[in-house]
């Protein structure tokens, strides 16, 4: 049961992470085609 919950605690831990990473990539990105365009 331990190892389940620790499973789940990971695989949350893993998606908060994408879900943080992805917004700043695509933000990052679309700053610097703005850079770029100026």
């Amino acid at each position: 049961m331990v190892r389940l919950a620790d499973r789940i605690v990971h695989a949350i831990g893993e998606v908060e992470v994408r879900l943080l990473v992805i917004p700043l990539s695509y933000y990052a990105m679309l700053t610097h085609k703005f850079e770029g365009n100026q």
